[in-house]
């Protein structure tokens, strides 16, 4: 086994790992469903190019070109539901239909030629350069890069459309995660070819796949700091394990076979104790996220308690000031006739004062 299949044996492991993450977390929720799916479909992909480079054959040759147009194809599942888009059963046909036609056309249509074990290598990347070929593969590369432009002008337009702040960083992390695989895709099936360095396309090729997976795996856990903290925990040690389990395979010396299988296994032991580790971590940090959040919710009921009281004191205040102004202007308006009254009697003692005097002189 080279060290090339060994890079592609622990991307299509990782693939494999990060769709089971999400199932086993909450298998119940759409998204970590649609999630694994496409992270299995990845890994068929992946999969089938080790195959390929292990057991060279035609089969492989073909499988790896069906496989990545099935990959491609039925992400777009993945990129609908993370942009809140519906599924409709449309939308599942016609993503069907098209998955479906691309693999049957990739084992009924490329043609391999006679070639030995190890130009398949060869013939992996430069099978556009063969003339029986040359139509399907143009027809092959539109459809993908129309699936690839589909893909992020859905995303872009997600990411414009989203009013949650979280949400659109979600679509902007898968973002990355597409373009960065088409990028890689396109340097190792475009420009190496073009100087010759066919070897070097596998390298590119199949773990592509990890940016667009690991970008949506960070998505997928919605920015919390400790979940990707435990996520890229179990990513190390189960990349760091695949890579300690081949070791045994490549040793000659049986004493070297027996210590990589002890290495491998102590490995496996203080990795599953740092994981361990790591979760408990996360969920005691969860705990104490909660509690914070309970006691700034209770707070924050205290608070509003608070501000309701001053504001039924206040308005208590403002009505007793508002009585007050108005019995006051009552007081005013009852001095200004008691004065009126008052003055008006006195007037009349008067008058009755001078008419009895007149009444006096007229009799004398």
């Amino acid at each position: 086994m080279t060290v090339l299949a060994i890079i592609i044996l622990i991307a299509g492991v990782a693939n494999i790992t990060l769709g089971l993450l999400p199932l086993l977390k909450d298998p119940k929720q759409k998204l970590n469903q649609w999630f694994g799916f496409f992270c299995f479909v990845f890994a068929s992909w992946v999969l089938s190019n080790f195959l390929l480079i292990v057991f060279p054959s035609p089969f492989w040759l073909k499988s790896t070109y069906a496989f990545g147009a099935l990959s491609a194809t039925t992400s777009t599942f993945w990129i609908w539901k993370i942009c809140n888009k519906k599924i409709t059963k449309i939308k599942f046909f016609i993503a069907s239909t098209l998955s479906a036609t691309m693999v049957i056309l990739c084992y009924l249509k490329i043609i391999v030629p006679q070639i030995s074990s190890n130009e398949f290598s060869q013939a992996y990347a430069g099978s556009y350069e063969y003339s029986g070929n040359q139509l399907f593969f143009t027809f092959y590369f539109a459809c993908l890069l129309a699936t690839f432009t589909y893909m992020i002008g859905s995303l872009i337009n997600g990411y414009r459309h989203s009013v949650d702040e979280i949400h659109k960083k979600q679509i902007g992390y898968i973002l990355i995660g597409v373009c960065l695989s088409l990028a890689s895709i396109s340097v190792g099936n475009i420009v190496f070819p073009l100087f010759n360095l066919y070897r070097f396309t596998p390298i590119l090729d199949s773990p592509s796949s990890l940016f667009f997976i690991v970008f949506s795996m960070l998505a997928i856990s919605r920015y919390r700091l400790f979940g990707i903290r435990v996520i890229l925990t179990e990513i190390l040690v189960i990349t760091m394990g695949s890579f300690l389990m081949a070791l045994p395979f490549l040793m000659e010396s049986i004493s070297f076979v027996i210590l990589t299988s002890v290495i491998f296994a102590l490995f496996c032991l203080f990795g599953f104790l740092l994981i361990r580790s790591a979760i408990k971590e996360s969920n005691y940090k969860d705990i104490l996220e909660k509690e914070v959040a309970l006691r700034t919710e209770e707070l924050k009921s205290a608070k509003n308690i608070a501000e309701d009281r001053a504001m039924e004191a206040e308005k208590a205040r403002k009505i007793a000031e508002q009585r007050t102004e108005e019995i006051k202007k009552k007081k005013e308006e009852l001095e200004r006739f008691y004065k009126l009254t008052v003055g008006r009697e006195l007037k009349m003692v008067e008058l009755k004062k001078e008419i009895d005097k007149l009444k006096l002189k007229s009799v004398s």
